[in-house]
């Protein structure tokens, strides 16, 4: 009868803990919590506990647990004090107020009572587990870049008119990371013109560590001067560094430097070639206060590419993008190898987005190495073979830097995101072994081109019906338009077409191109310039086609709307003929 009950008790348990593993993972710990504290909280109250504190919860047995508490936007400034008057008083350990976040030392009684606070949307381990993507792996592959530079030998980053100084009118790159050797030769001249020390808070860079940062750096933005053949994408762009504490807490308050940064200054590119492996709960993976920083950073204008993850040594047949490359919004890239492959290593995978959105080179870079920056013997010429999804973030935050400079040069104001991102996925170029159009999760939209990028940049069509394509004139006789490789511009879903038709001329529209890519057909009226009425439209389909006789002598507009699948390409052909 013992052994039963005892059974009966064991069962029971497992019962109540499954139960509360779906779906944040948590149960009663031995601190003063019992099964009433725990049953009180509903789902949405148990889902602000994130999957690694419930874990911590369950096995720690310390009184005081280090956290990272998110609150909603609406709290306004006095978030800590609203949260003391919830749960008594506690000792900060950090806050960053624009994101809303704060760290603290707290019970597990008292995380549990914020959870049930509407003031509160997330209660996060502080982890200190942060990992560099780098990888030894070789390999090379230059995208074009090359290429792109011997057409426009102007795109350099230098944007104040001065390639021997650095200013915010330049184009800047910011990098979150080890920090940064400002005495090799490449990175040196006042390159560096914001440094922020998130660790020790000194006023001058340096790097450290492992010269992570410095290599990341290098990539991005290095001037080529100890090695005209090294030089990075965008040799003379700016570079505003921080020097990341390497906690939750310190990432996010690198972000939000960043996020100042870009108010003050203007900053709009972001590398990020770090972030959070998973453990064990690679199914439910998400650090969403980190997800939700990077997304409002892009949300304010910033372009944000991050490193997918490396995964050296890992054999499952499902691997998982990494934390903060897992945010929506941002520009994942994984690393591909000169064959245009995707390397073992690179990370792919995850819910619920696809990710990475593209490949970029990530194998035997030749980037700066960091050496002791006040040693006088020390010759700061030095380059190491630099690998990994690592320098595949920074050589796209380069890229990028060309083609904003490119915007600013035609007198445009740059597009920042989405824009950038479904550019970059609409002109990548499949693998060769890729036997899934379109974007997948192993390899994204496909590999980074400088010279597709280019041509989709300079001849896309607008997305708003202002600023719409010509496509035809007047037209008596049979005309013809056709455009090939049209971005499909899915954070808005349509693009805008014109044309200028007689009456009782036939307008024949027809759309192909991605199987992926499902699109409808619509031609209106264009009434005092703007777009009227709907007088014909197409079902979506991949291949739609829809024609209309003009009723008219006058405008018409076209619109091209996505139905379903995001950041790829459609042709397109309107053709007028006499009815």
């Amino acid at each position: 009868m013992q052994k039963l009950r005892t059974r009966l008790i064991a069962v029971f348990l497992t019962a109540i803990f499954l139960t509360l593993c779906v779906p944040s993972v948590f149960a009663a710990c031995p601190h003063g919590l019992d099964d009433t504290d725990v049953w009180n909280l509903s789902p949405e109250e148990r889902a602000k506990i994130g999957p690694d504190l419930g874990h911590f919860l369950l096995s720690n047995e310390k009184d005081r647990i280090d956290v990272i508490v998110g609150c909603v936007k609406d709290s306004g400034f006095d978030y800590i004090l609203r949260s003391r008057e919830v749960i008594g008083h506690f000792a900060v350990d950090g806050e960053c107020p624009l994101f809303r976040v704060f760290g603290a030392q707290l019970s597990p009684k008292q995380i549990l009572t914020l959870a049930r606070s509407s003031l509160v949307t997330n209660i996060e381990w502080n982890r200190d587990d942060i990992q560099f993507f780098m990888d030894s792996a070789r390999g090379t592959n230059g995208a074009n870049v090359d290429a792109l530079r011997n057409s426009y030998p102007d795109l350099d980053g230098n944007m104040d008119g001065n390639i021997n100084s650095y200013s915010t009118d330049d184009i800047v790159i910011a990098i979150i990371d080890t920090g940064i050797d400002p005495s090799h030769l490449d990175l040196d001249d006042g390159k560096v013109i914001l440094w922020h020390d998130g660790i020790l808070g000194l006023p001058y860079p340096y790097d450290y560590v492992d010269g992570h940062g410095t290599a990341c750096a290098g990539i991005a933005a290095g001037d080529g001067e100890a090695n005209w053949n090294y030089r990075g994408v965008a040799p003379y762009a700016a570079l505003a560094v921080v020097k990341m504490a390497p906690t939750y807490l310190g990432a996010l308050d690198a972000l939000e430097k960043v996020m100042v940064w870009h108010a003050l200054y203007g900053i709009d590119i972001l590398s990020i070639s770090w972030g959070f492996i998973p453990g064990n709960l690679v199914w439910d993976w998400t650090l969403p206060l980190m997800e939700i920083a990077v997304n409002e950073l892009v949300a304010a204008g910033v372009i944000v590419t991050c490193a997918a993850g490396n995964y050296d040594g890992q054999t499952d047949e499902r691997r998982y993008v990494c934390v903060p490359a897992t945010a929506e919004y941002a520009i994942t890239v994984g690393a591909s190898n000169d064959g245009y492959n995707r390397m073992w290593y690179s990370a792919w995978g995850n819910t619920p987005y696809i990710k990475p959105d593209i490949l970029a080179p990530g194998n035997n870079i030749h980037a700066p190495a960091a050496d002791n920056q006040f040693d006088p013997e020390a010759t700061h010429d030095r380059y190491l073979n630099f690998g990994g999804t690592s320098a595949a973030s920074p050589f796209a935050a380069g890229l990028i830097a060309l083609l904003l400079e490119d915007e600013a040069m035609r007198g445009n104001e740059d597009d920042g995101n989405p824009v950038t991102k479904h550019l970059l996925m609409a002109s990548a170029e499949e693998l060769p072994d890729d036997t899934v159009p379109g974007k997948d999760e192993k390899n994204g939209a496909g590999f980074i081109d400088a010279v597709n990028i280019w041509n989709f940049w300079h001849d896309d069509v607008s997305s708003s019906f202002m600023d719409a394509e010509y496509s035809l004139g007047y037209s008596w006789e049979d005309q013809d338009w056709l455009w090939t490789n049209e971005p499909m511009w899915t954070y808005d879903g349509e693009d805008w077409y014109w044309l200028y038709a007689y009456s009782s001329i036939f307008i024949y529209i027809e759309v192909w191109g991605d199987p992926d890519a499902i699109v409808k057909i619509r031609i209106l009226s264009s009434v005092g310039g703007y777009p009227g009425s709907v007088l014909s439209y197409s079902y979506p389909k991949n291949h739609p086609v829809c024609g209309y006789t003009a009723t008219y002598t006058g405008a018409y507009f076209v619109k091209i709307t996505c139905e379903q699948y995001s950041g790829d390409y459609y042709d397109i052909r309107i053709s007028t003929t006499p009815s």
